[in-house]
């Protein structure tokens, strides 16, 4: 599935980056986002890489940490079944920087190799 704000060079290379990583790929991750984000678990951590576009800015990539006090797979699927369930986790981040809206899909794999390599 491909979000029409996303181009399509960027979410080919998310994708491929994923594979090559054992990585998750979600798209359009909360209400009306439009973005494309890669994910893994550490501990007990969800560590996330998002790329969401921003009009007339290119694309913004933020490095999202969840901290879950105990359980946390459990406690992010139920939030993400039960409506109101309480966000449990302690959310950190930091922008890593932006990306032009018209690369070549091999540059935006190196991009996102760097991320996640950064992130990681």
């Amino acid at each position: 599935m491909r979000h029409p704000n996303v181009p399509a060079e960027l979410a080919e290379a998310v994708e491929e980056v994923a594979r090559t990583f054992g990585l998750h790929v979600g798209y359009d991750t909360h209400f009306d986002a439009g973005n494309v984000e890669l994910s893994w678990w550490s501990g007990r951590k969800l560590k996330r890489l998002a790329f969401q576009p921003i009009p007339n800015a290119g694309i913004q990539v933020t490095f999202l940490t969840d901290t879950y006090p105990l359980l946390p797979k459990l406690f992010r699927t139920l939030r993400s079944f039960i409506p109101m369930f309480p966000h449990m986790a302690k959310t950190e981040y930091r922008v890593l920087g932006v990306l032009d809206n018209s690369q070549e899909r091999a540059r935006y794999a190196e991009r996102v190799r760097q991320f996640v390599d950064d992130a990681a």
